[in-house]
C-alpha cells in the first residue's frame, strides 16, 4: 500500500525573538503570503507568544519590510524589525 499524500499546503514558520531572546512567538503562513510580505505587502497574523513559560496571544503586523508583534498582556513585544530578521523554516521544495 503506498503512503498516502497530504492534503495541507506546505506551510511557512516564522519565529520572531525578543528580550533576551527569551520571549518569542512562531506563526505559520502559506508560501504565497510570505512572498507578497517579503515584496512589502501588508498582512496580519494572530499567535501566540511565549516568555518564562507563560503564553500570551499577540498579533502580528507586516508591512513595507517590517514587522511589529503586539499583545494585550505583553505590550509592544518587536517593532518595526525587518522581515530578513525573522527565522524563516521553509517546507521542502514539492517534487
Amino acid at each position: 500500500m503506498e503512503p498516502r499524500k497530504s492534503s495541507r499546503r506546505p506551510t511557512v514558520t516564522l519565529t520572531a525573538t525578543w528580550g533576551n531572546d527569551d520571549a518569542e512567538s512562531s506563526i505559520r503562513i502559506s508560501r504565497r503570503r510570505w512572498k507578497a510580505i517579503q515584496a512589502g505587502g501588508e498582512d496580519f497574523e494572530s499567535g501566540f507568544g511565549w516568555y518564562e513559560g507563560e503564553r500570551f496571544e499577540v498579533r502580528w503586523r507586516f508591512g513595507k519590510g517590517s514587522v511589529s508583534i503586539y499583545s494585550d498582556d505583553a505590550g509592544t513585544c518587536v517593532r518595526d524589525r525587518a522581515v530578513e530578521r525573522l527565522y524563516v523554516q521553509l517546507p521542502p521544495e514539492p517534487s
